[in-house]
């Protein structure tokens, strides 16, 4: 390889260099608040461990019939629709029961 090939190649190499250092070179991550309402600012969607207050909550909310909750903890990946039906029925079948409790207690003559 004579001295113009060697230049040339060199030049090559470091043009090769800046663009490999202009892929690697990231802007800084920005922080942003925490997406359960606390006011924490985060780099990821939640503070951690707020994922699952969040999670706690929605369920709570879904609970008493919510259904912005039940949109919500489908679109977060946590429940499929199906599940919250289950859990609803369950729900229900216990709210049932309570209901069926204190007629029979009352009707007994007993307080609730």
């Amino acid at each position: 390889m004579n001295a113009k090939d060697m230049e040339t190649r060199i030049k090559e190499l470091e043009e090769a260099l800046e663009t490999a250092n202009a892929r690697k070179a990231r802007k800084p991550k920005e922080s942003k608040p925490c997406h359960c309402g606390c006011g924490k600012t985060t780099f990821a969607t939640f503070a951690m461990g707020h994922d699952a207050k969040h999670k706690g909550e929605l369920l709570r909310s879904f609970d008493k019939g919510d259904q912005k909750a039940a949109a919500d903890l489908i679109n977060h990946g946590w429940y499929t629709k199906e599940q919250l039906d289950d859990r609803e029925f369950v729900v229900n079948e216990k709210k049932a029961a309570q209901i069926e409790k204190a007629i029979k207690s009352t009707e007994a003559g007993q307080p609730v």
